[in-house]
């Protein structure tokens, strides 16, 4: 999937791997392209995958095979969504953290601007249990510092469209209608969520913080 930008002079091409929260107009890819003139996402989203499927494929992501780019700009960032159907698909903690692990020093290697987000809210959808529902808040919990630890973008997706009266559940304004998939003003809440962490790390001012390089987004 290619989201074009008009603002050519200033182009920054990222990478985007995803499940079905990406996988549309409505989406946080999509809304992400939409926030910042001088963005080409590259990346693909597909339903069902989780990350077991994301290392698959990330190499062919990062090499750019497979996917159609004409222009000269190498990519600069990756965002890397977690997914929800790891512990769906039967996935226990370690392997939900390792996957995800392995996916973040693979964009690190390739030298890129690295940020990642959390699981989404699994809902009352009735389509995760309780036990994996302990697994998402228990991921959650131990990605944020993962992530601090390798220098890299946190972006909390769970707390950006989960109900504060109803934890667990997504904003019913979000909502989709399945209490699992959010609707174009959740992918919007997403995205913003993202390009907050982006605005932070165009902010540094030196190299030192969270291994950031402040003249990424000049």
């Amino acid at each position: 999937i290619i989201y074009n930008v008009s603002d050519q002079d200033r182009l920054k091409v990222g990478l985007f791997i995803s499940d079905s929260y990406g996988n549309g107009v409505d989406e946080w890819p999509s809304k992400l392209a939409g926030l910042n003139s001088n963005f080409m996402l590259l990346g693909a989203s597909n339903g069902g995958e989780d990350h077991g499927d994301f290392v698959a494929r990330m190499d062919d992501l990062l090499s750019l095979d497979t996917y159609t780019y004409n222009g000269t700009a190498k990519p600069e960032f990756c965002i890397i969504q977690s997914s929800l159907n790891s512990p769906n698909n039967g996935d226990d903690l370690d392997t939900c953290l390792s996957e995800m692990i392995t996916l973040i020093e693979k964009s690190l290697a390739a030298e890129l601007v690295t940020i990642v987000t959390n699981m989404a809210v699994f809902g009352d959808s009735g389509s995760m249990s309780a036990a994996e529902g302990q697994i998402i808040a228990q991921y959650n919990y131990r990605l944020r510092s993962i992530c601090i630890s390798k220098g890299v973008g946190f972006v909390d997706m769970y707390k950006t469209i989960a109900d504060p009266d109803n934890p667990g559940n997504i904003l019913p304004a979000y909502d989709f209608g399945d209490g699992t998939h959010v609707n174009a003003a959740g992918g919007l809440a997403i995205a913003t969520a993202i390009n907050n962490v982006i605005k932070d790390i165009r902010s540094e001012t030196t190299t030192a913080k969270s291994g950031f390089v402040s003249s990424w987004f000049s």
